[in-house]
């Protein structure tokens, strides 16, 4: 092997190894999680000052779809709420279990965490809905 071809394969096993650790120690988040709008009872949304909401069934289908329409991000959720305020708390209601997001922004960007799951970023038109609410 001539010195080119020892270096080209040193700094391909190099990208490779960086992008394998890179891909393991901060991996993308599992698809979110979301309950069929068949199966919702109630949503409410609570503010992080606990003023509280609930939603009539005519908006839980435009809700649902930003939400299982979120892209999935490599932050991690390490907490059972946001550091960051002002966050609104959904709580998505079905027979057999309770889905709790929150929405907030941070950099500019929207995202919707699921705590202890993964955190994803969401469509801003998810705002507009909320604040329709209040």
């Amino acid at each position: 092997m001539n010195k080119k071809s020892i270096i080209a394969t040193i700094f391909i096993v190099l990208i490779l190894g960086g992008y394998y650790i890179y891909n393991n120690m901060f991996p993308v988040a599992e698809p979110i999680q979301y309950p069929t709008i068949e199966d919702i009872i109630s949503i409410d949304v609570i503010t992080d000052d606990n003023k509280e909401n609930k939603i009539l069934g005519t908006d839980f289908a435009s809700l649902v779809t930003y939400i299982s329409n979120s892209k999935p991000t490599r932050i991690m959720s390490t907490n059972e709420s946001p550091a960051i305020k002002p966050y609104y708390k959904i709580e998505i209601s079905t027979e057999g279990k309770t889905y709790n997001y929150y929405v907030y922004e941070d950099d500019k960007k929207l995202y919707i965490e699921c705590p202890y799951e993964g955190i994803y970023t969401i469509d801003s038109e998810v705002v507009n809905i909320i604040f329709k609410w209040f």
